[in-house]
């Protein structure tokens, strides 16, 4: 991971945080660190009109999301200055319904980082009742600019350039590539 890396800085942490929180997706749905400041401490989320399914309880699409986005800020504060880490694979089981009003609490733990890889895993609680739990596996990938780009978004291609595509070759680096994008 190269050894003058070094180690993000709170502030950065802070700024890949507030980016990660005010995506538009997890802004209207109510989403928030269970301890402000502290990405580690896991999320917190009301079960309101925004996040419940028509039986009234929390929708269970959400349920794997909680767990991406919390297992990925558990990570942040792991990974060296010039790391960012991609989601590569996700599960999550729904154990038990959430009323509407009930507040959702998510914690994360770390299971193994290494080079290339990380695996970690998620719970959601609702008080003290474990109501949804999840792992999931992230490529530990190289960082670039103020913010990392994600692979194949349309922001970051926007970000990136008309004529410039990015594709995860090994889990390990990102190429670029001069051609164009294909149209068709």
């Amino acid at each position: 991971m190269g050894q003058d890396a070094g180690v993000r800085t709170p502030d950065q942490i802070a700024d890949l945080v507030d980016t990660v929180l005010s995506l538009p997706l997890h802004r209207d749905l109510g989403i928030a660190l269970t301890v402000p400041g502290d990405p580690t401490s896991g999320l917190r989320l009301e079960v309101g009109e925004a996040t419940r399914n028509p039986g009234g309880v929390l929708h269970g699409g959400l349920v794997p999301l909680l767990v991406d986005v919390t297992c990925f800020l558990r990570l942040l504060p792991e990974l060296p200055a010039d790391r960012h880490a991609v989601t590569v694979s996700s599960t999550a089981s729904l154990l038990t319904a959430v009323p509407a009003g009930g507040v959702v609490t998510t914690t994360a733990r770390v299971d193994r980082l290494g080079r290339t890889q990380a695996f970690l895993s998620g719970e959601l609680r609702c008080g003290d009742r474990l109501v949804a739990a999840g792992r999931g596996g992230r490529a530990v990938v190289r960082a670039w600019g103020r913010r990392p780009v994600s692979c194949g978004s349309a922001r970051s291609m926007a970000r990136v350039g008309p004529h410039e595509a990015v594709r995860l070759v090994r889990s390990d680096q990102y190429f670029w590539s001069s051609r164009p994008l294909s149209t068709s």
